[in-house]
């Protein structure tokens, strides 16, 4: 289960997300962050020099 239901109205229902699914969107997290720094990495050794790319490829502000 995903996602825990509240019936209850206007005032009183609501949904709440289960521990699996936190868990689940905290793994998910990690793995795009691998995927990106791996891409950054084969872009740069692929293409850096015709880029002109320094060693800070990537702006590490998580702005996503």
């Amino acid at each position: 289960m995903l996602l825990i239901k509240k019936t209850g109205g206007s005032f009183g229902g609501g949904s709440k997300l289960t521990s699996f699914a936190e868990m689940i969107l905290e793994k998910f997290g990690d793995i795009q962050k691998k995927i990106e720094d791996a891409t950054d990495l084969l872009i740069k050794e692929e293409l850096g020099d015709q880029l002109n790319i320094d060693n800070q490829f990537r702006d590490n502000s998580n702005n996503h």
